[in-house]
């Protein structure tokens, strides 16, 4: 086979990477606008706010982390050159989305309120964050529905079309938070990401079921698959992701023992500023899963290994640039979030400890799917659980009610988990690449 040039796969990770990108940042971006918009119009209602996506948050990674298989089986049925195998694997991606997020929704009504009180959130807040959360279930359901939908085009290199339909839904985002905000206050917001959501799945789903492009992968299968199959890939990284989110999260219930400020803060931090850059590498990590499944289906695994390795470097490089940035202006940056001069002033305080923080975290997001995709699927797993149940929440815990330490004492356990996870994430990448040389 033909070996590829760095320059040829830095360039095919762009072309496929840079519309994901800009796609899901858009995504992101409509969380930052719900957070912004009420920050600045609803400042009081910013801790409720935050404390429902402390819970829907992890559901819906959780959920994201579900559809990954769709996105490598596709991808491994175009480069093995079965085309109607994607179009079923799309479908049962579907049929499992809505399972999934009808789930979410009965487990969000049932047990929010009841989990904010056991982790000692006072009952009023208790109360309002679980109204929300119970709201933004109903987009969870719609989200996994579009994102099954965008990592089945993904797998076609077709990512386009979901990423210019994810800026037309921020927009949509941003007009109705500011119509519906300064009369319902937070509620106009969270019913506002159901809308927006909605337009998604249906103008996704719309657009596969009628594009020309598409239709030869729509045709019927002699071959079908499984859930287990799709789970076999997504149930891991459902595993994973909501492991890492629920770290966060709890980072954050640990953020609102300090005060409610200190939370806002590690949520704008955590489900702002870092998952809006993480979206680029969320990018990369994608690209890099569907041109690594691509070439183990075409039987070129040095390909695969050397795509790996180049999506990793470039995007540490880029995440330290931003990273950069972001220290040298944390004060503008903090006063673009929040009208709230306490809050700004301790968001610009930890902006340090932030920087540092994306280079393990968001260096994850792309080992993460370069293991998955060649099959790796537990072993990611495993670390996470070892690194973000294990050392994170409790590590942040003993800093702060035992050490004396403020919000810095949370943003060091994070960083700490997330430094082990990419080491041992990055020994496992080399370990692979050695047994593949060795069986030559």
């Amino acid at each position: 086979m033909t070996r590829e040039s760095t320059s040829t796969t830095v360039a095919s990770l762009f072309r496929l990477g840079g519309p994901i990108a800009l796609g899901r940042t858009a995504i992101i971006g409509m969380g930052i606008v719900d957070l912004v918009v009420v920050g600045q119009l609803a400042g009081e209602s910013l801790p409720q706010l935050t404390l429902a996506y402390s819970i829907v948050g992890v559901l819906t990674i959780g959920g994201i982390g579900l559809m990954l298989g769709v996105q490598v089986l596709a991808a491994r049925a175009v480069g093995a050159g079965t085309p109607p195998l994607a179009g079923a694997i799309w479908r049962r991606g579907i049929q499992l989305a809505v399972l999934a997020g009808a789930a979410v929704i009965v487990f969000v009504v049932l047990i929010s309120e009841s989990f904010f009180l056991l982790v000692g959130v006072e009952a009023e807040l208790a109360a309002s964050g679980a109204l929300l959360a119970q709201i933004l279930s109903l987009s969870i359901l719609l989200h996994l529905i579009f994102v099954a939908s965008t990592n089945f085009l993904e797998a076609l290199k077709r990512p386009v079309p979901g990423a210019v339909l994810m800026w037309v839904a921020l927009l949509i985002n941003l007009v109705l938070n500011l119509i519906l905000v300064p009369v319902y206050g937070v509620l106009g917001s969270v019913w506002t990401t159901v809308a927006a959501r909605l337009f998604l799945a249906v103008s996704l789903v719309v657009y596969i079921l009628s594009a020309k492009s598409v239709r030869q992968y729509l045709g019927r299968s002699g071959e079908t698959v499984s859930f287990m199959a799709l789970l076999s890939v997504g149930g891991a990284a459902t595993i994973s992701g909501m492991v890492e989110a629920g770290a966060f999260s709890a980072m954050g219930l640990v953020a609102v023992r300090i005060s409610p400020e200190a939370m806002a803060v590690f949520s704008i931090a955590s489900g702002g500023l870092l998952s809006l850059v993480g979206m680029l590498s969320g990018g990369l990590g994608a690209a890099t899963a569907v041109l690594v499944s691509r070439s183990l289906g075409e039987g070129d695994d040095a390909q695969a290994a050397r795509t790996g390795w180049t999506a990793l470097v470039t995007n540490l490089v880029i995440v330290g640039s931003i990273a950069f940035v972001c220290y040298l202006f944390a004060e503008v940056i903090a006063g673009l979030f929040t009208s709230n001069i306490v809050i700004a002033s301790l968001f610009a305080a930890m902006m340090g400890l932030v920087a540092i923080l994306f280079l393990p975290d968001l260096g994850q997001m792309v080992l993460d799917p370069a293991l998955r995709a060649r099959g790796d699927n537990w072993y990611p797993t495993v670390i996470r659980l070892v690194c973000f149940v294990g050392i994170a929440p409790l590590l942040a815990f003993w800093l702060v009610e035992y050490q004396g330490y403020d919000l810095s004492g949370v943003f060091v356990g994070i960083i700490t988990a997330s430094s082990l996870a990419f080491l041992a994430l990055l020994v496992r990448w080399i370990s692979l690449g050695r047994m593949r040389e060795g069986k030559k």
